[in-house]
């Protein structure tokens, strides 16, 4: 199903989130299932399907990283094959060196400062990788986007596990 059609929205990257939260909306309230509660069972399921389907496509398109795997699928790259990132063997070791490295300053001394500068480099490529995801998609090199959403999901996750390894210092 193709969501921005869903909420009558042109497919770009990255999207509008007034607008899209202003048709969420809109259509939650045309098809919200307690509008329904009077109704017959089959309008009710109905109801509640819809509004299933409006809600997983809002939490899609409002993820920046979602939106930009709805559009790859939108355009026929199935972006759950591992080939756009397991044949990048420099991208490969890049993850492994940068794991074995949060590892390491997990468990140094004043972890919190390598912690912050670690931070910092992840939030840089992140920030290169989304400036070039989005000249990838308006110029439609929708192979090129995929492997760089691939880069993007990786620095996004480990920038998860950095806030992770945060909270659990300020407990310790």
């Amino acid at each position: 199903m193709d969501y921005f059609s869903l909420f009558q929205l042109p497919v770009t990257y990255p999207i509008n989130n007034k607008i899209l939260i202003s048709r969420f909306q809109k259509l939650q309230r045309q098809y919200h299932p307690d509008l329904f509660a009077y109704y017959e069972k089959s309008e009710q399921k109905k109801a509640l399907y819809n509004s299933s389907i409006i809600n997983k496509a809002y939490q899609t398109l409002k993820d920046p990283l979602k939106c930009a795997e709805h559009i790859l699928f939108l355009h026929h790259y199935n972006f759950h094959d591992e080939q756009y990132i397991m044949r990048d063997t420099n991208f490969l070791n890049k993850q492994l060196e940068l794991r074995e490295e949060l590892n390491i300053i997990e468990y140094k001394h004043k972890s919190n400062i390598l912690l912050s500068k670690f931070n910092q480099y992840l939030n840089k490529e992140i920030k290169k990788y989304k400036i070039l995801i989005i000249k990838q998609f308006n110029t439609k090199q929708w192979m090129k986007a995929a492997k760089t959403l691939c880069r993007l999901q990786f620095f996004d996750k480990l920038q998860k596990q950095v806030e992770e390894i945060e909270e659990k210092l300020l407990n310790c």
